[in-house]
């Protein structure tokens, strides 16, 4: 029997298995399925639960298939991870035969997905959908939500070339991300079930280099070993690696886009700037190099798994598969950790784990509080307006109490009174990369000692808020009724900061002469509707079919964006 079949069948003796309840409700609600469309659905509940994090008493209910889906099988908001998953399900009965997805349905899935980025999917709908607006409007409202765009099939083989195309290119459109779609074959829920069914770890084989050892309360190695090590491993075992882990691997992100970086235009500081790699296993076999005073040592890691540093290792992992960048991998020592905790001893395994992905990293920010520039505004602030300005971790967040001042505070509104179009989708899309390096610009042409005073943060500050409540007031005024309304709620959320940098950008803060009394009449008079109500219908006049989260991270279409509304006086000369 071919591999596919095998792992098809196993599959489906695992759903029928494990999730009878779900076919029991799926066949309760639609009677009349024939047992394709039940696979299907079935297919769909599983994905939901295991991928989505969807509870298993709501999975039924997210579950869209049928008549008038426009290509949306499933949809599910996970809050926590800020993710949005859309699912498009095939179920293959001949796996290693049939394609995943048609060209026509890749384009009826794209069509759909537009259509709920545009809140029109509900006029257009079935019932299931129809019955997840508040779930769908939700998710569009609020901020970092990540479209996560996922076929689930029982196929083994690859998209078409033709299929691939028209989803990538049209997911690019709305979402802004090459590479958009995930796809899950029948390998990958074969993997999944196998991995997930049973989270005992797996044998793992490496070579630590100068390595020493704790022998208690717990055995414990600790060394390291080269990138090309770690990458190799990832290679060979994937998502196995991490099977007793919290999550997985968060794939591109701001960090792991640094990460990469180090690995591959400076390697040999990857040491300093990596926290390492944490293994934890049952039982630790060990094979000497060269006598009982070698410094390398040979390991097999029983029951073994990373419970620390799968961003590490993904990312590695990922470099592998360049030739440019491969080579750079054995340049990379990786700090290892490897514990020894016995089966018996599952709650002391538990306690490592969860402890290990619950400290707080340094970001940016802390440093930015050394800078004696920000140490000067401070007393300055204190002093001449009895205004705290924190700058330290912990000291307090954006509010708008006008006793406080956070850095976040200050940083954005320079930016929304400055000239930078750039600076103010940083603001949006990673504002700490405005706090990277407090030498070099942008922080130092945002924070310009030679044009910031007191006064003028003062005066800034002000003006955001102003523009911060007046779109906090349209965020919150959405009426699920009312497509127009949800659209100006939706990009009151997601286009804060360019309609902040829109209304200010050249104001004049610096105007020492002018007292602060009297900019603050000036700027919280302005009447701010009509402008916002030009900059909501050129939005969609530009860019329907967009995901607003991630448009107002683009500069290229925010410029164009700003280039066709009409050019403002600065509220305040």
């Amino acid at each position: 029997m071919p591999a596919g079949t095998s792992h098809l069948n196993r599959l489906q003796a695992h759903l029928d298995s494990d999730y009878s309840w779900l076919r029991d409700e799926i066949v309760n609600l639609h009677p009349n399925l024939d047992d394709d469309a039940i696979h299907t659905r079935q297919l769909l509940g599983f994905a939901l639960i295991n991928i989505a994090g969807c509870p298993e008493d709501e999975a039924v209910a997210h579950i869209t298939d049928g008549k008038d889906d426009r290509g949306i099988d499933a949809l599910y908001f996970n809050r926590e991870e800020l993710n949005l998953y859309i699912f498009q399900s095939k179920y293959i009965k001949n796996p290693t035969k049939h394609s995943p997805i048609k060209e026509s349905e890749a384009l009826v899935f794209t069509d759909g997905i537009d259509e709920i980025f545009n809140l029109t999917i509900f006029t257009s709908g079935n019932k299931a959908l129809i019955a997840l607006k508040d779930e769908i409007i939700t998710a569009l409202s609020t901020p970092n939500v990540e479209p996560i765009p996922t076929l689930i099939s029982t196929s083994e083989k690859d998209i078409t070339k033709g299929a691939m195309t028209r989803i990538d290119r049209r997911l690019f459109q709305s979402t802004g991300q090459r590479g958009a779609l995930k796809y899950v074959r029948l390998s990958d829920l074969y993997e999944f079930i196998s991995t997930y069914g049973d989270r005992s770890g797996i044998e793992i084989k490496l070579t630590l280099n100068d390595y020493k050892i704790i022998p208690s309360p717990y055995m414990g190695y600790y060394g390291w070993i080269t990138g090309y090590t770690l990458a190799q491993l990832y290679k060979k075992h994937g998502t196995r690696l991490f099977c007793k882990n919290l999550r997985s691997s968060l794939g591109k992100t701001p960090i792991n886009d640094e990460m990469a970086n180090t690995a591959k235009d400076t390697p040999e500081y990857f040491w300093y700037f990596n926290n390492g790699v944490t293994f934890i296993s049952n039982k630790i076999s060990r094979a000497l190099r060269g006598g009982s005073s070698a410094e390398d040592i040979d390991l097999t890691i029983t029951n073994g798994s990373i419970v620390n540093g799968a961003q590490t290792t993904a990312t590695l992992g990922e470099l592998l598969k360049n030739e440019e960048t491969r080579d750079r991998l054995s340049h990379i020592k990786c700090l290892v950790r490897i514990l020894e905790i016995p089966a018996d001893h599952e709650d002391f395994a538990t306690d490592v784990t969860r402890y290990n992905n619950s400290q707080n990293d340094l970001g940016p920010k802390d440093f930015v509080s050394l800078d004696p520039f920000q140490q000067q505004l401070r007393k300055e602030l204190e002093r001449e307006y009895a205004i705290n300005y924190n700058i330290r971790s912990g000291e307090g967040t954006q509010n708008s109490d006008p006793a406080n001042i956070s850095l976040q505070d200050a940083t954005l509104a320079l930016v929304a009174c400055g000239t930078s179009i750039e600076h103010a989708v940083r603001s949006k899309d990673k504002i700490s990369s405005l706090w990277r390096d407090t030498e070099k610009p942008p922080y130092t042409t945002i924070f310009n000692p030679q044009t910031i005073t007191a006064l003028a943060l003062r005066k800034a500050v002000c003006s955001n808020r102003h523009i911060e409540e007046f779109l906090s007031e349209k965020a919150q005024k959405r009426n699920s009724d009312d497509v127009f309304s949800t659209q100006m709620s939706t990009i009151a959320t997601h286009g804060n900061r360019l309609f902040a940098f829109y209304i200010l950008r050249n104001t004049n803060i610096y105007r020492d002469e002018q007292p602060y009394e009297q900019f603050e009449s000036e700027i919280t008079t302005l009447d701010l509707d009509p402008h916002f109500q030009q900059f909501v219908a050129e939005v969609y006049e530009q860019f329907s079919g967009s995901y607003m989260a991630v448009l107002f991270k683009n500069a290229q279409k925010c410029t164009k964006l700003l280039n066709a509304l009409p050019r403002l006086t600065p509220p305040v000369v």
